[in-house]
């Protein structure tokens, strides 16, 4: 079923909702990828928020004690944007990665 904008299954999983948010944030790698050419940081920044952490957040009572290895795939996916973000390498320590933007983990 889904219920505005949230898939919920009747075992509460998450599983199913989980995958479409990281298949919607897979989206907008390729967006980061071409805006970093011509966007400074702070401008990649709104752009996150406007797309990235609104998605990340809605619903996000909801959905937020699925299991950790759901959510581990949230949380890959927002890396990968936030390193494009950040203009970092792929190796880049996740954790330093959070506190250089100022942003949290999903996890």
């Amino acid at each position: 079923i889904k219920y505005l904008g949230v898939t919920i299954d009747k075992h509460l999983r998450w599983d199913h909702h989980i995958t479409q948010l990281v298949i919607k944030l897979r989206r907008y790698v390729y967006l980061f990828r071409k805006l970093k050419r011509f966007c400074n940081e702070n401008s990649l920044k709104i752009v996150y928020y406007g797309f990235v952490q609104s998605v990340l957040g809605y619903g996000l009572l909801a959905w937020g004690g699925a299991a950790h290895k759901y959510l581990n795939k949230l949380e890959v996916a927002q890396k990968l944007i936030i390193k494009i973000m950040a203009k970092k390498h792929a190796r880049y320590p996740s954790q330093l990665l959070f506190k250089d933007t100022n942003l949290f983990t999903i996890n």
